[in-house]
């Protein structure tokens, strides 16, 4: 079993299914979600102060586009109040996320991780929750049987975390066989967060 991480710019490819994370207190998204707004001419923001998308907490919205900008299919998964942030309200998102594109019938996706909130959890703590999700989504398949995410991060949030993902790994090391494919500059080793 793979999990794949990039940092690679949300323009360089098309993506079949790409997952963004949504706060209910930003009316403006951030980070990748925030390009990917603009390459859509500001339609995530528009929807969200419109109240036509809504962000609260497991609320979700899917948005197709195929063959256009950056992806077929984005789903837009609410995570409610940035301030409300929790290891366990990311876990039970990741795991949600999971069996939404698993019922689309979608094989493979790539998940953008959200960046720093307004709240005590780092990208070390964001990253390792939502794969703790996944993961768990991915040992109790609900629809389709589909492969594990590729999760794609801001450059300059990798090194923050890569100590979640490394926790994460050495968690499963009893449990599957996990190969992570890191970007060419990352390392695995770092000290432990």
């Amino acid at each position: 079993m793979q999990l794949k991480i990039t940092t690679e710019s949300v323009d360089s490819r098309q993506y079949g299914s790409l997952v963004l994370f949504i706060f209910s207190d930003r009316i403006s998204p951030g980070g990748i979600c925030a390009l990917v707004d603009w390459r859509l001419h500001g339609l995530i923001s528009r929807g969200l102060s419109s109240g036509k998308i809504s962000a609260s907490f497991q609320d979700e919205a899917l948005l197709a586009f195929p063959g256009q900008v950056v992806g077929d299919l984005i789903l837009l998964h609410g995570l409610g109040l940035s301030s409300d942030l929790t290891g366990e309200r990311l876990s039970a998102a990741g795991c949600r996320v999971y069996e939404v594109i698993s019922r689309l019938h979608r094989r493979e996706f790539t998940l953008a991780l959200p960046g720093p909130a307004n709240s005590t959890l780092q990208p070390d703590r964001i990253a390792e929750s939502i794969l703790n999700g996944v993961y768990e989504a991915w040992l109790n398949p609900a629809g389709e049987d589909i492969s594990l995410p590729e999760i794609l991060l801001e450059p300059e949030l990798l090194e923050e975390t890569l100590p979640g993902i490394n926790r994460f790994n050495r968690g499963m090391m009893n449990k599957a066989d996990l190969e992570i494919i890191l970007p060419p500059a990352a390392n695995l080793s770092q000290p432990q967060g």
